[in-house]
């Protein structure tokens, strides 16, 4: 007997017995002993899908016992559970089948949170409610997609694509998969295999290889075949041709919004140049509607038909605070004033900022003696700070300081002694900080200097601080911080001095540098400078100010002394900005070797960015690599 002959038979031999052993599990999960009927089910359950074929026969078993078993474990075979999967994933996925719609949101909610990517798809695969279905496809879209580059970094390629072909069914679904096979080099095979397709899925099909290789002509047309009027219409405006998605938005098919589809109509028409004023005169007649919402609609889509005149004598009728800080951004500062009601040629500053005053000064109750540090003003009072805020920032940026001083300061002052707690939540509203630039620094700092000066005691200068900066402890410990690096400075020139540290103001005197060089001769001088308060402080300090050179002395600082400080990433764009890409691809790729470390979804943009880093770094054949990880993710 030839020896390839022995492994044959020898092969059969371990087949026959390997049936024969399973057969007689299957017969044991009808044993009269609950101890073999659970212990057969632990053991066809764990061969998975070879036990199969034997458990389809035994689920159709008379004998009852038998055949729920069976039913049982081919259930759990099917939705991709085992004996080793998490016991909470198979306790959620047991019981979606017995749940209402809301319990099985949350449950697929969970079963996301677990990473139960298989169990979710499948059992959405399996789910015949199509109003759940909807409402599920974003989140069985999305594990689709995380599982699939889970699969991927783990160098599974046909594990990403088994996903992806369990979401195909939605349209999301089906470019992810069409996606794969273009970071795979197989898009082109998949699109000669299906030739010319009449069938209507494999049409799809073909239409979501052609968008996800870029051919929006072979796309528009299948979409055409296919009569998806929406793919078609997307298609073809990647092609240069805008109209047929005008007119399909134009019917109101997709969006129900009654001034979009009238622009939409209407920029078809001009676009075919033909006249649009039918449309035109219905999106000036929705200018007028009750609903602001609709009205501010109209008003922005009559802007982009060109109609501004149309749209500029709504907007400042209905909109005035609003037009007034779009025409001030405009530098058209005449018109900015007869929006707000005032005349350009002779306005009237002191009559409007006075009576804003006057009106955020009042409480809502009228009663003077309103101290309650909760109450919102009324609508009229909101409108009046706007306005006044708005105004006095439009004064400010034309340099009229003394007209507010004369104007505003003193008027403010009173308003101060009358209720500080409503005036302390103003004053803070009336600073411009870093991330908000609408507000009057300058005329904020002078009233808030005055204001403390006048209290005479240290809790007028926290108020300030706080006024200016809000309640963290930070920015607390800095202002006393500054009164021990220079005791000689006055108050109201620490308070200048740290409203210019945290880049608050303007500084062309460079009080920013100047605070920052007597932070640091305290650091210089200090015998431990990890553990001295002023190191606790530059961090904060650089945790809300963007200074990188400053970043870049801290953390070699720390460096020296075995302590790291790369918060916030200002370090990475610090290499970013000095042109040390070896580091900045370093650190990139130390991001990349976390998420992987973390189980985090792997990053396509992550690996864009590290080739990028790497081919400035001169580091090509690495910064290859990482570009096929980028398409490919």
């Amino acid at each position: 007997m030839s020896f390839l002959l022995f492994l044959g038979l020898a092969a059969v031999v371990v087949a026959a017995e390997r049936d024969d052993s399973r057969s007689s599990w299957i017969d044991r999960l009808a044993s009269e002993h609950f101890r073999e009927r659970e212990e057969a089910t632990r053991v066809l359950w764990g061969e998975g899908e070879q036990a199969s074929e034997a458990l389809e026969r035994a689920a159709r078993s008379r004998d009852p016992e038998m055949a729920i078993r069976a039913r049982e474990i081919l259930r759990k075979i099917d939705l991709g559970l085992t004996p080793e999967t998490d016991p909470e994933i198979v306790e959620l996925t047991e019981r979606y089948r017995g749940a209402n719609n809301q319990v099985k949101s949350t449950i697929f909610h969970e079963l996301r949170r677990r990473r139960a990517w298989r169990q979710m798809l499948r059992l959405y695969d399996r789910e015949d409610d199509t109003t759940l279905r909807d409402n599920l496809a974003r989140l069985v879209d999305g594990g689709a997609l995380y599982a699939a580059r889970e699969r991927l970094a783990m160098g599974d390629a046909d594990g990403a694509r088994e996903f992806l072909e369990m979401a195909r069914s939605s349209p999301a679904g089906m470019l992810a998969l069409a996606a794969f096979h273009r970071g795979q080099g197989t898009i082109n095979e998949e699109i000669a295999a299906l030739g010319e397709p009449t069938d209507p899925a494999e049409l799809r099909w073909l239409v979501a290889l052609h968008r996800a290789a870029g051919n929006a002509r072979l796309a528009a047309e299948g979409a055409t075949m296919l009569r998806d009027d929406l793919v078609a219409a997307v298609m073809r405006v990647c092609l240069g041709d805008p109209l047929p998605w005008l007119e399909h938005f134009g019917q109101g098919v997709h969006l129900a919004d009654e001034p979009a589809n009238l622009y939409a109509r209407a920029a078809a028409a001009r676009w075919r140049g033909e006249d649009a004023a039918a449309e035109r005169d219905s999106l000036q007649r929705l200018m007028r509607s009750r609903d602001e919402m609709v009205r501010a609609r109209a008003m922005s889509l009559m802007f982009l038909l060109g109609e501004t005149e149309l749209a500029w004598d709504a907007y400042v009728r209905q909109f005035p605070d609003e037009a007034f800080l779009q025409f001030d951004a405009l530098e058209r500062p005449d018109e900015a004033l007869v929006a707000m009601g005032l005349d350009p040629d002779a306005p009237d500053y002191e009559n409007f900022l006075k009576s804003r005053i006057a009106r955020i000064a009042t409480p809502p109750s009228g009663d003077d003696n309103e101290d309650d540090e909760d109450m919102d003003l009324d609508l009229d009072a909101e409108t009046a700070r706007a306005q006044l805020i708005a105004m006095s920032y439009f004064l400010e940026r034309r340099g009229s300081h003394e007209l507010l001083d004369r104007l505003v300061v003193a008027e403010l002052l009173e308003f101060a002694k009358a209720h500080p707690p409503r005036f302390g939540d103003f004053l803070s509203d009336l600073f411009a900080t870093p991330t908000m630039r609408l507000g009057a620094s300058e005329l904020a700092t002078r009233v808030a200097i005055a204001w403390a000066a006048q209290r005479d005691d240290e809790n007028g200068w926290e108020d300030a601080v706080v006024a200016a900066f809000g309640e963290e402890p930070g920015y607390a410990e800095w202002w006393e911080m500054m009164g021990n690096l220079d005791p000689e400075t006055s108050k109201g020139e620490r308070y200048r001095g740290m409203l210019a540290l945290f880049r608050y103001n303007r500084d062309p005197e460079k009080i920013h540098q100047r605070w920052l060089n007597l932070a640091w001769e305290a650091l210089d001088q200090a015998d431990d400078p990890i553990n001295h308060p002023m190191f606790t402080q530059l961090k904060f300090l650089l945790g809300n100010v963007v200074d990188l050179q400053a970043v870049d002395r801290l953390v070699r600082l720390g460096r020296e002394h075995d302590e790291d400080v790369d918060f916030l990433g200002n370090n990475f764009l610090i290499q970013i900005a000095q042109g040390r890409w070896a580091e900045a691809a370093d650190f990139m790729l130390l991001q990349i070797a976390s998420n992987s470390e973390n189980q985090y979804e792997p990053r396509a943009d992550l690996h864009a960015y590290a080739a990028a880093f790497l081919r400035r770094a001169g580091r090509e054949d690495e910064a290859e690599a990482h570009d096929t990880w980028a398409e490919t993710l």
